[in-house]
Parts: structure tokens; C-alpha cells; sequence
């Protein structure tokens, strides 16, 4: 047990330096861009740009970052995605509450990673056939239910969208809601033990099998 645990300690080790190799090559890119283009990129609009579209896509890549960390695959999260803007549309005209709306389309997309959880743990069916056909399957209800046609909704003016979305000062709430979820994610990953089962699995199954891992139900959740 204490061999197993040095190597996967090894493996901790490079993968920090892997990602620290990131961290620099990515400042590097931005000092680039900054020498290059200094009238573009020393003047803070385009970062107040950044700061307000990245976290969207940041958002996306925050969860997929414990399931390819597992060593799995989701393909279906832009349906989901499409399905639970659906579903917060629809609670929202029916009910005029954002948080209901918001619970609604984030519990549509737990429902959604639950089944997809359980078919690749208990019938054992690899998660990128999974969540390929999880992907078709949602993004046809949705254009069922929606009946192929978009849907808006105005939440500009309600306090949820100042919170979300709004401006403190100079800087988008989504940039904040990022960074404090991104820490939060990382404290999970790396300094709570259900992180450390995740990367257990990533690394080897079997052995996080053997080593105690309920390795179904770290999927499942993840």
C-alpha cells in the first residue's frame, strides 16, 4: 500500500510541473502579444472584454475538468446546456422567479449527468458512447419541446442579473463568480479527499478500487 501511495504521490509531483509549464507558457504568449500589439493589448478594454466572456467558457470547462481528470469523457454538456437555458426559460415566464428558474435548470442538468453517471458504472458502457448518444437524445427533446424555436426572456432589470451578470465598479460579477468558483474548485480537487479519489481514478481504477475508492459513486457524482 505505502508503494502505491509513493507513485501516485510521483505522479502528483509531475503533474504540478506540467501545469506550472502552462502558467508560463501562457504568460508568455500574453507578454508576446503585449510587445507585438502593445496598442491593443496594454490598454485595460480588451481585458474588461476577457473579463466578461471567458468566465462563460470558463464555467463550461470547470466541470469537464473532474470528469477528464477521471480519466472519462462528456460530449453531451452542449445539450444540456441548450436544455437547461430551455428549462429556466420556461420556469422563469411561468413562475417570474430567478432563483426557481435557476434551481429548475441546474437540477435538469444533475437529472441529465445522474443517468449518464449510472450507465457508464453499472451497465459499464464507455462514457463517450454514453454521452454521444446522451448528446442526440437531448438536443432532439429540446428542439421537441421548444418546437425548433428560440425563446427569450428579460431579466436585465431584476436584482439576479446585477448580482450574475452586473458590474462592480469596473469589473463584470462573472469574472468574480468564476474566480471564486475556480478556488473553490481547486481546493476540491486537490485538498479534499473526494478530489483526491477522482485523481486516484484518473490515474488507475483498479487500484483506487482496491485501495477503499467507491469508485461507482465518485462517477456517479462527478
Amino acid at each position: 500500500m505505502d508503494d502505491l501511495e509513493t507513485k501516485y504521490k510521483v505522479k502528483r509531483s509531475s503533474r504540478y510541473k506540467s501545469q506550472m509549464g502552462l502558467v508560463i507558457m501562457t504568460a508568455s504568449i500574453f507578454v508576446l502579444f503585449m510587445i507585438t500589439s502593445p496598442e491593443v493589448f496594454l490598454r485595460g478594454r480588451i481585458y474588461q472584454s476577457f473579463l466578461s466572456t471567458v468566465p462563460f467558457i470558463g464555467f463550461m470547462a470547470l466541470g469537464l475538468t473532474f470528469v477528464l481528470a477521471m480519466g472519462e469523457i462528456d460530449l453531451s454538456f452542449p445539450s444540456v446546456m441548450a436544455l437547461s437555458g430551455f428549462i429556466f426559460t420556461i420556469t422563469f415566464q411561468t413562475t417570474n422567479s430567478v432563483i426557481l428558474a435557476l434551481i429548475c435548470s441546474i437540477l435538469s442538468g444533475v437529472i441529465v449527468g445522474f443517468i449518464n453517471g449510472t450507465l457508464v458504472t453499472s451497465i459499464g458502457i464507455p462514457s463517450i458512447v454514453v454521452t454521444l448518444g446522451m448528446q442526440f437524445l437531448i438536443r432532439g427533446f429540446s428542439n421537441i419541446i421548444s418546437n425548433g424555436l428560440a425563446r427569450t426572456v428579460e431579466v436585465d432589470k431584476t436584482i439576479s442579473y446585477k448580482i450574475f451578470v452586473g458590474k462592480l465598479g469596473p469589473i463584470p460579477a462573472q469574472s468574480i463568480w468564476f474566480i471564486g468558483i475556480t478556488i473553490f474548485f481547486y481546493f476540491l480537487l486537490f485538498r479534499h479527499k473526494f478530489g483526491e479519489h477522482v485523481l486516484f481514478i484518473g490515474d488507475n481504477q483498479e487500484t483506487a478500487r482496491m485501495m477503499g475508492v467507491n469508485v461507482k459513486r465518485v462517477k456517479i457524482i462527478v
